[in-house]
């Protein structure tokens, strides 16, 4: 009986034994896992704090580019914009403004919309570096992409005042009316 007792304790020792040892494996290998993820949150935990203020710091670069842009509720109305605003800009400068194309984007993409304007006008040296300067110089982001300037007389006597024709395109960037409300 001692013996029988002595041969099922080595047959069971010998097929619970390695199993002890794959549990025991098992358990230590999840236990490392727990501990590698514990170390990991406890990183991300710790780097809460600096993603916020990231995430301000984006906000606020955000915030202050949205008002570098156009608005208007289509591509078409923030072109009107645009040429309402050139326009302005042109009277300011004392530029006598001849023609006025608004050339919209025909929908928003990823938001943005690009509008462009072409005038032709009138002006002296003077009128046309100020307008320039206030079109690319202003609050809002605008680009004049193209200028073309001719002087209709330029046999013109000297007590004549100078006259330059001249066509500029005018490029900007109208923001989707959805996006400001973010």
């Amino acid at each position: 009986g001692v013996g029988l007792i002595a041969v099922a304790g080595v047959g069971g020792l010998g097929r619970g034994w390695p199993a002890l040892q794959r549990w025991d494996q098992n358990a230590r290998a999840a236990a490392a896992e727990s501990i590698r993820e514990l170390r990991s949150l406890q990183a991300g935990a710790r780097l809460m704090p600096v993603m916020a203020d990231t995430a301000a710091a984006r906000r606020q670069r955000f915030d202050s580019l949205l008002s570098m842009l156009l608005d208007g509720s289509t591509p078409a109305e923030a072109g009107a914009v645009l040429a309402d605003l050139i326009a302005d800009a042109a009277d300011d400068a004392g530029v006598l403004v001849g023609a006025v194309h608004v050339r919209p984007d025909s929908a928003y993409r990823a938001g943005l919309a690009r509008v462009a304007v072409r005038m032709s006008a009138t002006s002296d040296i003077t009128g046309l570096t100020e307008l320039l300067q206030d079109l690319e110089g202003g609050e809002l982001l605008l680009a004049v992409r193209e200028l073309t300037v001719t002087q209709p007389e330029p046999a013109a006597p000297k007590e004549m005042p100078e006259a330059l024709r001249f066509e500029l395109l005018v490029e900007g960037l109208a923001i989707d009316p959805r996006l400001r409300g973010r």
